[in-house]
């Protein structure tokens, strides 16, 4: 049995990335300011955005203040600027005005929804210069956003031990769903009728002690037989019989924090990069990826090809990550953990595949705990994991309880 690990943007915030998203649209407007305001340049022009400088001096704010900026505090200080127009000429591309939009009404922005929502709009119109426009906007976001991620990563910290050890903890019984209880006492089995020679390799890769194990070999295959015949708990026993197989990082990130994270260079671990990575840009794949949403078939039968640009599941096929993927969950069962993805809908065809496979015994979302709000997030990703299934997921058990869960990392 094996572990797919879903790494997405909240993960690198759990590591004190600012990687964010919000934390993206802060730097790129104080780029803008810094280059009008603080270089004295009259003019600025890109794909997003264009300020002319028509009278007067602007004394730009501290950088003390900018620092403290949240991606609604940028929008309102340029919509504020907006205001002097005899002062100042600023246009907005339609692209960067959704963004804003989704900003100012949720707080938060969702950049590749964004896009799809006007790609949506674009297609009811049949307008072909509308989106060739919005892929270009797209393109120089992209290009912007690796620019800003590589300034972010630059100085390397060091990974959290508590996500660590959760990443590669064993199995826990309460965390199958009840369908799957056959293929976990198989799996268990297995383990129990395992060679010495097994057991040592499995200890080595998860670097763990055998002859700690040897000592209590017995007591261990006691309690699992107990529950093999008795049904009697097996929870909680940190032994290598109810460590992973195999273990999959699947990172949707473009940085390359999930690969410090690996335990060992064991071929029983992996890093997929399905989105490609920071140090080869031209493998970046950035758009969206609901083929399930009732316009895409709209989209698919557009005669322009500019329409398909940005959709994952055509990128995908530019590299062999994906097929990686489909290789590991139909080599055996395996259980999904959530660590830092929302499970929206631009991921939510891979996503489904996941969740709906028949070798899928548990979703286990880690969630996040948001001392501002006082509230964390597990009933968001699972809200969000809903509307990506189709067959039903939640009926079958899947998503692990709220109280089996805990969060990615204590605040």
């Amino acid at each position: 049995m094996n572990r797919i690990v879903l790494i997405g943007n909240g993960f690198d915030l759990a590591n004190d990335y600012k990687t964010s998203y919000n934390n993206f649209i802060v730097w790129y407007f104080k780029e803008i300011l810094y280059y009008v305001f603080r270089d004295h340049n009259k003019h600025y022009n890109d794909d997003l955005c264009k300020i002319d400088v028509l009278l007067g001096k602007y004394e730009i704010l501290p950088e003390e203040s900018m620092k403290k900026w949240e991606a609604k505090d940028a929008i309102e200080h340029f919509e504020h600027l907006k205001r002097y127009s005899d002062l100042y000429k600023i246009e907005f591309s339609p692209f960067l005005s959704k963004i804003i939009e989704s900003v100012e009404t949720k707080g938060w922005v969702d950049i590749e929804s964004d896009y799809y929502n006007l790609l949506c709009t674009y297609t009811l119109n049949k307008d072909d210069d509308g989106v060739e426009n919005l892929n270009k906007c797209l393109d120089f976001v992209k290009e912007k956003l690796i620019e800003y991620l590589e300034e972010v990563v630059k100085d390397q910290k060091e990974i959290h031990q508590e996500i660590q050890d959760k990443i590669f903890g064993p199995f826990k019984s309460n965390d199958i769903a009840v369908k799957a209880k056959g293929a976990w006492s198989e799996f268990l089995k297995r383990r129990f009728d395992s060679s010495e020679y097994d057991l040592i390799k499995l200890c080595s890769s998860y670097k763990m002690n055998y002859g700690d194990f040897l000592s209590k070999e017995n007591e261990y295959k006691v309690m699992l037989k107990d529950y093999l015949e008795n049904g009697k708990p097996y929870d909680n026993y940190y032994t290598n019989l109810s460590y992973p197989d195999n273990i999959m990082l699947l990172n949707f990130n473009y940085t390359d924090i999930a690969d410090r994270y690996l335990l060992s260079d064991s071929h029983i671990f992996s890093v997929v990069h399905i989105h490609g990575r920071l140090d080869d840009p031209k493998s970046i794949i950035f758009g969206y990826g609901d083929e399930f949403d009732k316009f895409y078939k709209e989209i698919k039968e557009q005669d322009n090809h500019e329409f398909l640009n940005n959709i994952k599941s055509i990128r995908y096929l530019e590299a062999d990550n994906y097929n990686k993927v489909l290789s590991f969950i139909e080599s055996d069962y395996y259980q999904v953990y959530i660590m830092g993805h929302s499970c929206g809908k631009s991921d939510r065809t891979l996503l489904n595949t996941l969740f709906e496979h028949e070798h899928c015994v548990s979703i286990k979302p880690f969630y996040y705990f948001d001392k501002k709000k006082g509230k964390d997030n597990y009933l968001d990703i699972v809200q969000n994991i809903n509307s990506i299934v189709i067959r039903g997921t939640l009926a079958d058990n899947k998503i692990v309880n709220k109280q089996y869960c805990e969060q990615i990392r204590k605040n």
